[in-house]
Parts: structure tokens; sequence; C-alpha cells
């Protein structure tokens, strides 16, 4: 991968605090920066229990966002950095360089192509990934009309779950349900339609 510390870039539109539509060699593409300190499980006292294998913020970060990139749900990932604090040389925040999608979902598509959106978030499910924040504003659709999902900063795998149903502090960070079995079935019914 590209460094993108060496290589110059414009930003064309800020979309929100953390992400940036940006241009590079001609090419547009999202800058998304994240810092541990507003990750949505920064403070979340049952992480270290439920995540006991991988508890490193940005390592899971990167990992899934590069496992979406692969499997074809998520957005390329063209390069990744975490930018280190001068003093105390620790990273104090990540910066992901990623596809940029043009088009957001309307309530018109989502209507129209419902099936479509249900059926690549239970294959989702199937491949035992569960994206934790599904909401209108993290589906896309790419260049050739194909749904993408982003934002993966609270994915977990179904693997890494010991406890079910989930630790009731989940429902502080906009989980409605936290029994895992009901949690999916609101993810492949309920977070896409309030568009």
């Amino acid at each position: 991968m590209t460094d993108p510390c060496t290589t110059h870039y414009k930003v064309i539109k800020k979309i929100s605090k953390s992400v940036f539509v940006i241009e590079r060699g001609g090419k547009k593409m999202i800058k998304k920066i994240i810092t541990r300190a507003d990750h949505p499980w920064a403070n979340l006292e049952s992480f270290d229990d439920v995540f006991e294998m991988n508890q490193d913020l940005y390592d899971r970060t990167i990992y899934f966002y590069n496992l979406m990139s692969k499997l074809g749900f998520g957005p390329k990932v063209e390069s990744h950095i975490c930018m280190a604090d001068m003093k105390t040389h620790l990273d104090t925040y990540l910066i992901i360089f990623m596809e940029y999608f043009p088009t957001t979902l309307t309530e018109e598509i989502v209507e129209e192509r419902e099936d479509e959106i249900v059926f690549m978030i239970k294959s989702l499910h199937q491949k035992g990934l569960i994206h934790g924040d599904l909401h209108a504003v993290n589906y896309m659709l790419d260049q050739e009309g194909r749904f993408k999902i982003i934002d993966f900063e609270t994915m977990f795998q179904l693997s890494e779950i010991k406890e079910n149903p989930l630790p009731m502090e989940w429902l502080e960070y906009g989980f409605e349900e936290t029994d895992l079995d009901a949690f999916m079935q609101d993810e492949e019914t309920e977070n896409f339609t309030a568009i």
C-alpha cells in the first residue's frame, strides 16, 4: 500500500468531522480519521471480557475494513496509517483512505431493491460477521450500482462472542437488542428502513 503521508491530496468536501472526500492522483476517494477516544467502544467496560482475543481498537478496525473490502461488502481500502504523537510516540489516530462511492441510498432505491439489501446482510451473517451499527447512512451504491456497507468500527465476529445475551451496557451504545439472535434479526429487517 502507498504511504498516504508521502502522497499529496486535496480535500474536496468535508462530510463530517472525521470523513472527507479527497482527490489524490486525479482520483476521488474517502479519507476517514478514527481516534481511540471517539471509538464507540472506547469506554465499554465489558469490552475486554467480550473481545479477549483482539482488544486493540485500531487493529480490529483495520482488520474489518480490509476483510469487508476483500469479501466485496465494503469499499476498497487504498491505504491506512496510524499517526503518532511526537512526544509520546503512541499512535493517536488512524487514517483510512478508501474507495469513493458517489451515491447514497434514497427511500425509492430501498423500496425497489429491498431484497438485495436483506440478501447482503444475511450473507454477511452467514459468514459469521455482525456489523453492529447498521442504519441508513451506512449503505452506499458503488459506481456499478451495487450495494456496499461502510463504517466497520463496531463490527465483530460471532466466534468472538462468549456471552449471549450481550452485556446490558451495550444498550447505551445504540443497541436495541442484547440477545444475539434478535440483534441479527434486527440488522436483517429493521436497520436499513429509516432512510
